[in-house]
């Protein structure tokens, strides 16, 4: 998996510099990289396991138990009080933006090479307002919880307060999970979604006609620009 590699390569790269490095996942291949990483590093390492279903008492032990797991690890680490922004806290993407097609961002993740892929679809008028994606720190339910229809409810009431005209899904290519879940997204949310698959190597040119074919579809389709 590309995103267990990634973050492995960063601990490995820049993880001297930092007193620690924590994962949050359900993911086995996020798992198997830690292991690997500790006999390539000093940086001490935690792994916290997240239980895929909420709700039950064996879920909510297993949680518990983590974040005790958790606060042991950061008082060896240091006793300063955390830092860390609050899961209320707005994100940059949450002010609306001047002018455009108003649209929210889904997808697992965000890396690197999406950030010029984020810059094309402000070009083609696609103006970004909520960010749902898992980079920030935002209370939402995940798409790897089951059940997961809570993240669907979510989703159609942000989208509403938002006042979105779509969605824009960044889909990495190894993502299966979302790829098998797009056909809920567009039916819950009942508004039109464009599908950027990206990877390591995103093909900018045709990633920004698509963006630039939506924004027409949205004006062809009579959806109504915000201002």
């Amino acid at each position: 998996c590309a995103v267990a590699q990634g973050w492995a390569e960063a601990v490995a790269a820049e993880g001297e510099a930092w007193s620690g490095a924590v994962v949050t996942t359900r993911c086995d291949q996020l798992r198997r990289a830690a292991e690997a990483l500790r006999e390539r590093t000093r940086v001490p390492l935690f792994v916290m396991n997240v239980p895929a279903t909420r709700g039950t008492p064996a879920a909510e032990r297993l949680y518990a138990a983590e974040l005790e797991r958790l606060d042991a690890f950061l008082g060896q680490l240091t006793r300063r009080p955390s830092a860390r922004p609050r899961a209320d806290e707005p994100s940059a993407a949450s002010e609306p933006a001047a002018q455009g097609w108003r649209v929210g961002l889904f997808g697992c993740c965000v890396t690197d090479a999406d950030r010029a892929v984020l810059g094309l679809l402000a070009v083609a008028g696609l103006c970004v307002v909520l960010d749902a994606t898992e980079r920030l720190p935002v209370a939402r339910p995940t798409i790897g919880q089951r059940p997961n229809a809570a993240l669907f409810e979510w989703l159609v009431q942000r989208g509403r307060e938002a006042r979105l005209d779509g969605w824009v899904l960044l889909r990495q290519p190894w993502c299966d999970l979302i790829r098998a879940e797009e056909p809920r997204l567009k039916s819950a949310t009942q508004l039109p979604w464009l599908v950027l698959e990206t990877g390591e190597r995103p093909a900018l040119a045709a990633l920004r006609t698509r963006a630039e074919a939506f924004a027409e579809l949205l004006a062809q389709s009579g959806r109504r620009r915000h201002d």
